[in-house]
């Protein structure tokens, strides 16, 4: 039902331990639009999901609230197109 790159990660990262972690995944909200990350988080807060999986942007406001786990990186690259300087 889920999936995507998060969601490897966190399954991949689950079966590298040596013991087992029951967990189970629950859609977060109603299919049709982008729900909020802050209302997510929020519902942690309260004891209402225990963790969240996903790309989230860590912020100040959102440290406050919750602890964050980095369990991976994504490395941007920019590229440009070549200038010539005329000197």
């Amino acid at each position: 039902m889920f999936h995507g790159y998060c969601i490897d990660v966190f399954t991949v990262a689950l079966n590298l331990l040596s013991y087992g972690v029951p967990y189970k995944l629950i859609g977060f909200g109603d299919g049709q639009n982008n729900p909020k990350f802050d209302d997510l988080l929020h519902l942690i807060t309260t004891d209402y999901y225990d963790a969240a999986v996903g790309d989230f942007a860590i912020t100040t406001g959102r440290t406050k609230l919750v602890d964050f786990t980095v369990i991976y990186r994504l490395w941007l690259c920019r590229s440009s197109p070549n200038q010539e300087v005329k000197l």
